[in-house]
């Protein structure tokens, strides 16, 4: 078969939307004939074999996700997530209300547009003089 495939930085009828990797772009031209050159030959009829007859409709993706994939994966797979390894678990976490800001870390300092916050605001009053 041999078809009309999108390649990177050419303009055909059919283009793939600039934010799919390029690995994916490879990937899919040399998976439609094992070759890296873009075509396919055509249809039994002799019309060429674009990229939207080949592409699975959302439907046939859904199914697939559905008959591929569990909440009890997730679940599984995400249940000590943030349990961490020895060295996170032994971290020294200060407790309280609000973040414990480190007057000499080179890291994180405290945002001066912080300082004077309370924390309940103060009421709202008209504004005069403007």
């Amino acid at each position: 078969m041999r078809a009309v495939v999108p390649v990177r930085g050419r303009t055909l009828d059919d283009t793939l939307p600039d934010d799919l990797p390029d690995t994916f772009a490879g990937a899919l031209a040399g998976a439609l004939d094992g070759t890296l050159d873009g075509t396919l030959d055509p249809a039994p009829d002799g019309a060429p074999v674009y990229l939207r007859d080949l592409w699975p409709s959302s439907a046939e993706v859904d199914e697939v996700v559905r008959a591929s994939i569990s909440p009890e994966m997730f679940a599984a797979g995400y249940a000590t997530v943030f349990d961490g390894d020895e060295t996170w678990r032994a971290l020294d976490i200060p407790r309280g209300p609000a973040f414990a800001w480190a007057e000499d870390s080179t890291y994180i300092r405290r945002p001066p547009f912080f300082e004077g916050i309370r924390p309940a605001p103060e009421p709202v009053t008209d504004i005069t003089g403007a």
